[in-house]
């Protein structure tokens, strides 16, 4: 709370200047990067979603959708290479819909002559674009929430789901959200769904930041209006994970006195869940996150089938297990960034996956 109260303050860049001359300290670390953050909020870098409004009074027309881009394969325009935003693809017989992270778009998206589904729109969210993705996880699943049940009202025989990275556990989230939806399909691509903990990942964005001591950041107020702050799974700091992460312990039915079966439906409906994921990815940490796996406090990674959170069912992977629903897909020698660029991939381990 005192920081935030002097984040506020003139002084602020001066303090700043000062303290990046300090020897580093756990303490100043965790200050610097909590500096860093403040200044990106207030350098304004959520231009995108201010002229974007929300989509819940477009629900049924998804061509009308501020938030979203449309193509058409094989006949519409290529998306911009310079276009950024969430990672997810939705799609029934007649439509796709993509959504992505901090990357360039999938190439299958944008090339007409691939021929992935020849005649199929595909969707492609531009909302929470480049660093506006660091916004808090509730706001972003709120809004493209909206978008994902507009476009699912638009195709009520149902349509697919697919995220990369973040977008993948942020698509799970909306999915659990609002358990009205009608995706069929659900493909998690790459994405930390047990959580994340793992210091080239931090790297990304907090250069400065610890491993060890990143739980000083994120499990703060400052640290919790952030996307990563929200699913950092410190296996060492378990007490503080589930006293201040506002998100992942919330959608995965983890609190004491907190169980909300609609998080539980949103998933169960599904025909299909599909988890791939990695030992070459390099940023997602453990990459077993991809399959919920993780750590325990040794370092140990526990399988999916041999944590709670699977075998008390809380969000009904048990259930999609035993009615043959969930499959977990291992595939070695790709890194992080190739899993949304690679047609073989998409060939191999999307497509088949899609009705």
């Amino acid at each position: 709370d005192d920081t935030l109260y002097f984040l506020a303050d003139d002084s602020l860049r001066v303090r700043w200047e000062i303290e990046m001359q300090r020897p580093p300290s756990s303490r100043l670390i965790r200050d610097r990067e909590l500096i860093k953050l403040a200044i990106m909020a207030l350098d304004g870098a959520d231009f995108v979603d201010k002229r974007i409004p929300a989509s819940s009074s477009l629900l049924g027309d998804p061509a009308r959708i501020p938030g979203v881009m449309q193509y058409v394969p094989p006949t519409a325009a290529a998306l911009s290479s310079k276009a950024r935003g969430y990672s997810a693809v939705t799609r029934t017989r007649d439509i796709l819909w993509c959504f992505h992270n901090l990357a360039e778009n999938p190439p299958w998206t944008a090339d007409p002559d691939h021929g992935m589904h020849p005649g199929t729109p595909v969707y492609n969210t531009i909302r929470f674009a480049g660093w506006s993705s660091l916004k808090p996880m509730w706001k972003q699943v709120e809004e493209i929430g909206m978008d994902v049940l507009s476009i699912g009202v638009a195709f009520p025989e149902g349509i697919n789901l697919i995220g990369y990275s973040q977008g993948g556990l942020l698509a799970r989230a909306i999915l659990q959200r609002f358990p009205v939806h009608n995706v069929r399909n659900f493909i998690s691509l790459s994405s930390p769904q047990a959580g994340q903990y793992g210091t080239r990942f931090l790297r990304l964005i907090f250069p400065d930041l610890a491993c060890e001591t990143a739980y000083e950041l994120f499990y703060s107020r400052l640290g919790q209006y952030t996307s990563v702050g929200n699913y950092w799974n410190d296996p060492h700091h378990q007490e503080f994970y589930y006293k201040y992460s506002k998100f992942l312990p919330y959608v995965n039915n983890e609190i004491n006195g907190f169980n909300n079966s609609d998080y539980k439906i949103g998933l169960t409906k599904l025909k299909r869940m599909i988890l791939i994921g990695g030992p070459n990815d390099g940023v997602i940490t453990p990459w077993e996150s991809s399959h919920f796996g993780y750590y325990d406090n040794n370092n140990t990674v526990i399988d999916m089938r041999d944590r709670d959170i699977y075998k008390f069912d809380r969000i009904g992977l048990k259930t999609l297990d035993k009615q043959g629903k969930l499959k977990t897909i291992t595939v070695p020698g790709i890194s992080h960034t190739e899993w949304h660029t690679n047609i073989s991939i998409v060939d191999q381990f999307l497509l088949p996956y899609l009705d």
